[in-house]
């Protein structure tokens, strides 16, 4: 192979190949608009996969930015496999040019493709990143062959569906809902509540699943009500239980109705009856869907634990199709005539996207402590700083919050706050309530938009739900408030602040009946001191002419910072189950002699000092008295 006219990183890369056993470069780099395609062919020593061959054909594709950009490896056109497996997008014939569609998914965290390199693509090595995906080429086509692509205690993968344009559907499936699907059959069929959800285009959600008696099987409103309306459109579809994946093997998902009766029949099944009844349930609908289900594990080899839906258009007969010769227009001659057309064998099926929207599922990449996320939150403050932690909050799962503010937003306030302009002159809470239900729909938020009351009795109800009380006002009638109040079940009280610029955060926690403000003030009263002479050293900042009242100085950096250590922390004390009494957390931003910023730190303020002191003097004692025994017994 004539490698002149690749580029130096190219060619450096192909060099580490020379010596691989079995594979071999077989005709000329093919420059395409953005990559080159560079043919070769392996050769493994044994196959038990009859649909893999001892030699096969493919292409890698590489970016002309290597060894940055993509790397992909598809089957060739000519001699390459044609079935689809385990870590493969669908495997079909491709529009153009010389590679079928089916690309390996290399950087699947599966055990069988780890055997001959580290998990991770090295990118941007020329002399390692060509060679590590080689190598795992060979991994997943010797893995393949001797049917090990899916290992016990991998994560199971669901097949790769080709979704067409149009609605969306998701579902709310986990372990909870998996006890009504677990006695399904094979061929069981009910219909299924579909509801737009409203602000989210062509999205709809399996709402409630019903038999074919029109019992209700189970609702999933409580997790997608708030976005549903009267006016929401609504339409019924058909669900049609399985009870294993309907694949062709390896695992290709079926694509055409010949696939879809074919499979039927080898499992006992009536394809063309239960069609038929799908047909007679969706004849009067205006949107015509059809929801596939089965049974999926979390891990290969384990029980399975949730049922997975795939969407799909079912198909309306063809106003242009004829009536076959010898039959008349009648029942039975429609149905002959759709099963020639629309339910041909190479009849395609065409799937809709689909989404299991779960909270779990949802949350997946980031979540709180459970401990955490089942607290009932108030939050009492929605600025800058209670806006930051609310949002922190319902972003890591929190379900129930309580928000208490009197503000409206102002256009001052954008600096530092997650509103927006669109927010402007909208009460604080309102505005954050309708943000945070747009980040997680599965939450409950209830907004109180007044200042905390004063009246003890109004306070106790308000709060009487709540077991974590988050107060980020900065405000001692808050503080007062808290303390004359009582309640029967204790409560855990977070104080969180700032301090000038937002370069210390304050966090005072308690667990109790009430929030103790004499030790409050008694804690927070040297640091608070310190805070009042740095911010005299600096001229204060006033928003424009006309306006006497200075305004507290912090960049939304430093916001952020603070609700992030402040969440860490109260997650730290309610995970490990700690009851704090009076606790004062301080932490401080660190920078170095150049101005360089370096860290938090947590500050020892000076009654912390004094118990820091006071138990060392108590060891040093221990210790003493401990030698004066010993050498009692020794004397």
């Amino acid at each position: 192979m004539d490698i002149s006219s690749l580029p130096f990183s190219i060619i450096t890369g192909l060099r580490t190949l020379n010596d691989i056993p079995g594979l071999t470069i077989t005709g000329t780099a093919q420059e395409l608009s953005d990559e080159w395609v560079i043919p070769f062919s392996l050769e493994i020593k044994k196959s038990e996969e009859e649909l893999i061959p001892l030699k096969t054909q493919w292409n890698v594709h590489i970016s002309k930015d290597y060894p940055l950009g993509k790397i992909e490896i598809y089957p060739s056109m000519k001699g390459g496999i044609t079935a689809t497996f385990q870590h493969q997008t669908l495997n079909l014939i491709g529009i153009e040019g010389p590679s079928r569609s089916g690309k390996l998914c290399l950087d699947s965290p599966s055990e069988s493709l780890n055997s001959l390199t580290v998990s991770s693509d090295p990118v941007g090595i020329s002399e390692e990143r060509l060679n590590w995906h080689i190598q795992r080429t060979i991994s997943w086509l010797n893995a393949a062959a001797s049917k090990s692509l899916a290992v016990e205690n991998d994560p199971f993968e669901l097949p790769y569906y080709p979704h067409r344009a149009g609605i969306k559907v998701v579902h709310i499936e986990s372990d909870d809902t998996f006890p009504i699907w677990s006695t399904r059959l094979t061929g069981d069929i009910g219909t299924v509540q579909l509801c737009a959800l409203s602000g989210i285009p062509e999205t709809f959600h399996a709402n409630g699943f019903f038999d074919q008696g029109d019992d209700l099987l189970y609702t999933s409103q409580r997790f997608l009500g708030d976005f549903l309306s009267k006016d929401t459109e609504t339409f019924m579809g058909v669900w049609w239980f399985w009870k294993e994946p309907p694949i062709v093997v390896p695992w290709k998902p079926l694509l055409t109705w010949g696939e879809l009766r074919q499979l039927a029949k080898n499992q006992g099944l009536d394809c063309v009856k239960k069609v038929e009844e799908i047909q007679e349930l969706l004849r009067h609908q205006k949107r015509k869907v059809l929801l596939i289900g089965y049974p999926i594990p979390h891990k290969i080899g384990h029980l399975p634990v949730e049922v997975h839906w795939e969407a799909m258009e079912f198909p309306m007969p063809l106003a242009t199709a004829k009536i076959p010769n010898g039959f008349r227009d009648n029942e039975i001659g429609r149905k002959e005539r759709d099963k020639r057309t629309i339910f041909a064998d190479s009849a395609k099926l065409y799937y809709l996207q689909t989404e299991n929207w779960h909270p779990k599922r949802m949350q997946a990449r980031g979540r709180l402590e459970d401990s955490l996320q089942n607290q009932k939150v108030a939050l009492i403050g929605c600025g800058a700083l209670g806006a930051s932690i609310a949002e922190l909050l319902i972003r890591g799962g929190v379900k129930n919050l309580l928000l208490i503010d009197p503000d409206v937003l102002e256009a001052g306030n954008l600096v530092r706050h997650t509103l927006t302009s669109a927010d402007i002159g909208i009460k604080k809470v309102d505005a954050l309530g309708r943000r945070l239900k747009t980040i997680s729909p599965f939450c409950q938020i209830t907004t109180h938009p007044e200042n905390l009351p004063t009246n003890i009795n109004q306070v106790e109800e308000l709060l009487k739900n709540c077991t974590l009380i988050l107060d980020c006002t900065g405000s001692n009638t808050v503080i007062y408030t808290l303390d004359q109040s009582k309640w029967s079940i204790p409560k855990l009280f977070v104080s969180l602040s700032v301090g000038y610029k937002a370069r210390r955060s304050f966090l005072f926690m308690h667990k109790g009946f009430s929030l103790p403000a004499e030790e409050f003030h008694e804690k927070t009263h040297e640091i608070l001191q310190e805070e009042r002479k740095l911010s005299t050293q600096d001229e204060a900042v006033f928003q424009g002419a006309g306006c006497w009242s200075p305004l507290f100085p912090a960049r939304f950096d430093d916001i952020i910072l603070a609700a992030s250590t402040g969440l860490k922390t109260i997650e730290s004390c309610i995970s490990l189950k700690r009851a704090p009494k009076s606790e004062l957390t301080v932490y401080e931003q660190l920078y170095d002699e150049s101005g360089i910023f370096s860290g938090i730190t947590q500050k020892v303020i000076g009654h912390q000092m004094i118990c820091i002191l006071l138990k060392m003097v108590v060891m040093v004692y221990a210790l003493q008295m401990l030698r004066g025994i010993k050498s009692q017994k020794h004397a």
